[in-house]
């Protein structure tokens, strides 16, 4: 079953751009709503 066709059968670079884009985007999100991310030697 394939859920995002447009992703799923992507060229290896696209697909490489989709996924650092949706990496940067969890890791912003972690960190703005982990108050020990914020306050740990992780911190950005």
């Amino acid at each position: 079953m394939i859920f995002e066709p447009e992703i799923e059968m992507m060229e290896r670079g696209g697909l490489e751009e989709v996924q650092s884009a949706r990496l940067r985007e969890m890791v912003s999100t972690v960190y703005e709503r982990v108050p020990f991310m914020r306050e740990s030697d992780l911190a950005i």
